[in-house]
């Protein structure tokens, strides 16, 4: 296959939205769709970014929320706007941190709110977490762990 050349694989149609992620988190842009038989093609995609370390979780209403560190280490996240597959993504937001970053994982706690934690690039690592469950709520200060 040559690059460039239009492609076309079958998946289950649940993959489609972690595609959608894996793709826009590492700056695949083109033509994509899905077609009748469930088929998800991608046409002419590149990479824009460097991708370091990306990670995706579940807000309590049911909508995804991606965490990613780029080349120079800055955090940024971005949500899906309603639980839809095809709901529009918000802009991408940075992130502050205490210093660059090299990994990043996150999870939910036991009452539904996120908690990210992440390894700078010194090997310290750091965590913080939403004050609540409600996906609008603040974080609350980094803290090393």
């Amino acid at each position: 296959m040559k690059l460039g050349r239009k492609f076309t694989h079958l998946i289950p149609r649940a993959a489609i939205v972690m595609m959608s992620v894996l793709a826009m988190s590492a700056g695949a842009y083109g033509n994509s769709d899905i077609g009748p038989s469930g088929a998800y093609s991608i046409s002419k995609a590149t990479v824009t970014s460097a991708l370091q370390s990306m990670a995706t979780c579940t807000l309590s209403d049911g909508r995804l929320q991606i965490f990613e560190i780029v080349n120079d280490g800055a955090l940024r996240t971005r949500w899906k706007t309603s639980t839809a597959g095809n709901a529009p993504w918000t802009d991408w937001q940075p992130v502050d941190v205490p210093a660059p970053l090299v990994a990043i994982s996150c999870g939910k706690l036991s009452d539904g709110a996120v908690q990210i934690f992440v390894r700078d690039v010194n090997g310290v690592n750091w965590t913080r977490w939403k004050t609540s469950p409600d996906p609008n709520a603040t974080w609350t200060a980094w803290e090393r762990y």
